[in-house]
Order: C-alpha cells, then sequence, then structure tokens
C-alpha cells in the first residue's frame, strides 16, 4: 500500500540573487495567471496552465513544481539540512535552496508534485512525499466500540462486530434532571466575569 504525506518546509538562508530569482519566478506565474505576458520556466508554465482552470483575481496562487523537476538532499551545513532543486527561468541547473522541514525526510520517500507558497514576505514549500508500507491485517471479525461524549448524555457507546452494529446504549439518563441546575451555575459564574465564553 501506498502512502502520501506533505512535509512542510520554510526556505531559509536566501541570498539576496536567489531571493530575487525566486520572487521574479512566483510574481511571474501570479502575471501568467492574469492573463499578462510573463518569462517563465517552460515547466513551471506547463503546470500553471494545468492546475489552474479557474483563477480568482485577488488570490495568489503557489508556484507548482513538477515531481521530476525537484530534488531533495540532506547535507550538513550551517544553514541547513536539507536543500531543495526547483527549476526557474534566471538559472540553468535550477535553484537550490536551503529549507527547514518540519519532519525529516527519509531517503526511501518519492517525491511527488510540490509547491512553493508566499506567506508575510517569506517562501515556504510543501513537499509531497510517498511512501510504499505494508498491509495492515485486519482479522476477518473484529470488535469495535464507539463511544461518544455528550451533553445530554455523557456517554453513548455502540458495538460493531460481525458485520452488524448492535444497538446503542446511553449512559447518564441522571443529567436530564439537572441540566437546570448547571445551566444556573453557568449563568452565575458569567455574571460574575468568572466564566469567559
Amino acid at each position: 500500500m501506498i502512502v502520501k504525506k506533505t512535509i512542510k518546509a520554510k526556505i531559509v538562508g536566501l541570498t539576496n540573487i536567489k531571493k530575487g530569482q525566486l520572487e521574479v519566478e512566483y510574481n511571474n506565474i501570479q502575471k501568467l495567471l492574469k492573463g499578462e505576458k510573463a518569462e517563465l520556466h517552460s515547466a513551471n508554465r506547463q503546470q500553471a496552465l494545468r492546475f489552474y482552470k479557474r483563477v480568482k483575481p485577488n488570490k495568489e496562487y503557489p508556484l507548482s513544481i513538477r515531481k521530476d523537476l525537484i530534488k531533495v538532499e540532506k547535507r550538513d551545513t550551517k544553514i541547513a539540512n536539507y536543500w531543495v532543486r526547483i527549476p526557474v527561468k534566471a538559472r540553468r541547473g535550477g535553484l537550490w535552496l536551503a529549507i527547514k522541514p518540519h519532519c525529516e525526510i527519509e531517503k526511501d520517500f518519492g517525491l511527488c508534485e510540490s509547491k512553493i507558497k508566499k506567506h508575510k514576505g517569506n517562501f515556504f514549500i510543501n513537499i509531497a512525499v510517498q511512501k510504499e508500507v505494508p498491509d495492515i491485517q485486519i482479522p476477518k471479525n473484529p470488535l469495535i466500540l464507539s463511544l461518544d461524549l455528550g451533553e445530554k448524555h455523557i456517554v453513548t457507546s455502540v458495538e460493531f462486530t460481525n458485520g452488524s452494529m448492535k444497538t446503542p446504549k446511553f449512559y447518564g439518563e441522571m443529567l436530564e434532571e439537572q441540566e437546570g441546575i448547571t445551566l444556573g451555575c453557568e449563568s452565575e459564574l458569567e455574571t460574575r466575569n468568572c466564566l469567559k465564553r
């Protein structure tokens, strides 16, 4: 079975030249989607036109990168432990960017399509990865007990076994009688500014 996950990472340690080249590529995607003429890497242009059929005028769209054009490497540097290469029009061979992901990127992860977003002046990359994992063996007749915590009934339980659901059981019928007392206490606490909602 193949499982997929998105690893979020901040792009860090940008030099002025790299930041400028990334800004130009990101801004040109926005221009292209608004119908203006823009200089872009051919793969980025294809991805933008393929993905974004309907475009809202005041919305910024992420820079989408195909899985065959992105490369992630682990390096021991002072700036970051992971580096990602993305294609841009301004630099032949792509742009190597230092990233700080929220979790480790394992070597056996397969890369999928990724997206670069801009938020409050900083760039972030969402790297989609996939991995083959063994299937989980589920017993033929599992016993599943579902519990729900509520206000009217403190606990409600339903048992699922042998392919059928049994009648739900409700616990805490006494709560209905005490509900007025509980609400009265809450309103008294609100008047004394002890309870904030």
